[in-house]
Parts: C-alpha cells; sequence; structure tokens
C-alpha cells in the first residue's frame, strides 16, 4: 500500500472512530460501569422477571423478589418508553422523544452525552443506563435512581403499563449486565427552563432529519 492510499485509510479510520453522527446516544465511558457476571441463580431469576412482565398487564400480579409495582401508568406515559420515562423525571421535559434502532444502528431525538455527563457518585433523581456490558454503548434500558444508598431504581418496562422500582439487576435479562450512571450537566440543573427549551429545540431538529453530530469520541481510560 502506497503513502497515499495509507492516509485516505487513517482518514477514513479516524473519522468513524472519532465522531459520532446523530445516530449516537453513547459514545464514551470515563468510568467502569458496574456490572454483574450471571451465575445460574441469577439468570434463573432474571428470565422469571421476563416471564413474570408477560403477565403485567392483566392485573394484579404476584410479588417477585428486588421488585415493587408503584402505580399505574399515566396514559402519556403508557405512550412511551423507558427513555420517555427516564428523561422526563430528570428533566422534566414534556415532549416525546423516541429511541430506535434501524439496521443495527441506535437512533434518539436527543444526545444523552449533551445534557447528561457520566458519574461514579449517582445521586437520586440521575440516570441508570443499561448495556450488554461495560466494552458496548447501545442502550438496552433506563431507569432513574430513586434512592442509591438503598439501590432503589425506578422505571417502565418496556411496553408495560406499569411504574416499577427495582434493585439494579432486577431487570429481564435483555436489558444487560452492566450499568452506568448519569447526571445532569451542572449548566442545565442550574436552568431547567433552558435545559427543556434546549430538548425541545434538538428533537424539533431530530424530527426534521435536521440532527447534528455532536462530540468528538474518546478512549475509555479506565480499560488502560
Amino acid at each position: 500500500m502506497n503513502t497515499i492510499n495509507q492516509i485516505k485509510l487513517f482518514t477514513v479510520i479516524f473519522f468513524i472512530t472519532h465522531f459520532t453522527t446523530n445516530h449516537c446516544m453513547l459514545t464514551e465511558f470515563t468510568h467502569k460501569p458496574l456490572s454483574q457476571q450471571p451465575e445460574r441463580l441469577i439468570t434463573i431469576h432474571r428470565d422469571r422477571i421476563e416471564k413474570w412482565l408477560q403477565f403485567s398487564e392483566r392485573g394484579t400480579l404476584n410479588p417477585i423478589k428486588d421488585i415493587t409495582v408503584v402505580r399505574q401508568a399515566t396514559e402519556k406515559e403508557q405512550q412511551g418508553t423507558c427513555f420517555n420515562y427516564a428523561i422526563a423525571q430528570a428533566t422534566g421535559n414534556t415532549v416525546p422523544l423516541v429511541m430506535f434502532k434501524k439496521d443495527g444502528i441506535q437512533n434518539s431525538s436527543i444526545h444523552i452525552e449533551k445534557y447528561f455527563k457520566q458519574t461514579d457518585t449517582p445521586q437520586a433523581n440521575d440516570l441508570a443506563i443499561y448495556t450488554d456490558n461495560e466494552k458496548n454503548y447501545n442502550i438496552n434500558h433506563f431507569a432513574i435512581i430513586i434512592d442509591k444508598d438503598k439501590n432503589i431504581f425506578e422505571s417502565k418496562f418496556g411496553s408495560s403499563t406499569k411504574i416499577i422500582q427495582h434493585q439494579p439487576f432486577a431487570v429481564p435479562i435483555s436489558y444487560g449486565d452492566a450499568i452506568s450512571y448519569w447526571t445532569l450537566k451542572p449548566k442545565y440543573k442550574e436552568n431547567k427552563r433552558k435545559l427543556r427549551k434546549t430538548i425541545r429545540d434538538d428533537t424539533d431538529l431530530f424530527n426534521n432529519g435536521e440532527q447534528r453530530p455532536y462530540k468528538k469520541q474518546k478512549y475509555n481510560d479506565y480499560l488502560l
């Protein structure tokens, strides 16, 4: 391979690996996510949770370990997903958001990293984001932290019409084995009105196909 082709190849690789597109929701972990290596009993319990959810629309549910149904979701909450619910709780946002995969690529109305930064000292009202593992950035589930000391999270499981409080890994096994914590950036914590307006503006851009790349991707220092 000649020098010119080497330079071209390097440029393409650099662009792919160092820049996000409007499709990416997460691009880096600055802190190692909390992870769980499912043993047989853990896997069985998380499988039970998956099956338990299948009956969640039939009325009263039998108790299941580490999970509490706190209330029926409102009509508006039922129209959204865990993404809508968690972002609404963390920001006060009322604009419908979308998150979906197309051709294996994750799309969303807003860039998580524009509004939130990862933290290793999560507090109430921070996000808990579930991925397959600590090296995977595709998001499977969102929860909101209610009480970190007692490990109480709250979320909406898929299309369920219930709002559920649960222990961190008391979720369907399909949600993954890693959790990273994300807190609002200071400029948004200090100005919630600006926060909600910016979310509205970004959502409008996304809906009109005009969302732009957000930031460079960095290397996971904790993996060194």
